[in-house]
This record gives structure tokens, C-alpha cells and sequence, in this order.
């Protein structure tokens, strides 16, 4: 399949930068068949933004990036507080 001139198309360290996630868990998600991907060199693989942004549509919103006001220590500790018994269950 060759490169579409009409598409944008990433590569897979831009694609696990903007869905948060390893470049070995996109490369793991194209090898798997959840991210359509080309080789347009044979070697390093092309993800057309239409198919970035329809697994972002089926992942849901945990896909999308974190608020930019909010820190990875906010995330955590905000989660950490969520998953804390009250104190009568401890």
C-alpha cells in the first residue's frame, strides 16, 4: 500500500507521544492489527491520522492527553485518593 498525499501521516514515536503511551505498545498495537500501519520503505511504519484518530474514537477519552495544568504528581496523587478505603474499612 503506498502513502495517500491527501493524508497526514505519523510516525510511531509521534504517534505514542500524542496517545501517551510507549512507541512498543503502538508498534505492539499495529502488529496486532488495532492500528492499521503502512511500511512505505519497508521498514519504518506510517499510521495515517484517520486511523489515529478513529482508535482514539474506540479507546475513549483515557486515550487523550492529560489537562496541561494537571502534573503526572496531580494525576497520582488525585488517583491515589480515589483508591483510599475510608478510614472505617481499613
Amino acid at each position: 500500500m503506498a502513502l495517500d498525499s491527501n493524508d497526514e501521516y505519523l510516525t510511531v514515536p509521534e504517534v505514542a507521544r500524542e496517545m501517551r503511551y510507549s512507541e512498543r505498545t503502538v508498534r505492539n498495537w499495529i502488529n496486532e492489527g488495532r492500528l492499521p500501519a503502512i511500511q512505505p520503505n519497508g521498514r519504518e511504519y506510517r499510521v495515517a491520522r484517520k486511523h489515529l484518530d478513529a482508535l482514539k474514537t474506540r479507546v475513549g477519552a483515557a486515550a487523550q492527553p492529560a489537562p496541561a495544568e494537571s502534573t503526572p504528581l496531580e494525576s497520582e496523587t488525585s488517583l491515589l485518593a480515589q483508591l483510599r478505603l475510608p478510614d472505617d474499612e481499613r
